[in-house]
């Protein structure tokens, strides 16, 4: 049995990004996979956000200290 298949709240395990109020996957749609080091085992592929939801990210995070 895998890690992540464990948990007893499978919806804390979150793979998107959040930026703005929203879970986000990727402009690109590309992943990132997450590898247990000590067994090799796959536990999460997660959004492998670059500089444009970085960058939409950090305006919205001014935006709202502003408030």
């Amino acid at each position: 049995m895998e890690l992540v298949d464990r948990l007893q709240d499978a919806d804390l395990l979150r793979t998107q990004c959040y930026v703005n109020g929203a879970w986000i996957d990727a402009d690109s749609g590309a992943v990132l996979d997450v590898v247990d080091p000590a067994s090799g085992a796959r536990l999460a592929a997660v959004a492998d956000a670059c500089r444009e939801e970085t960058r939409r990210a950090i305006e919205a995070a001014e935006a709202a200290w502003a408030d």
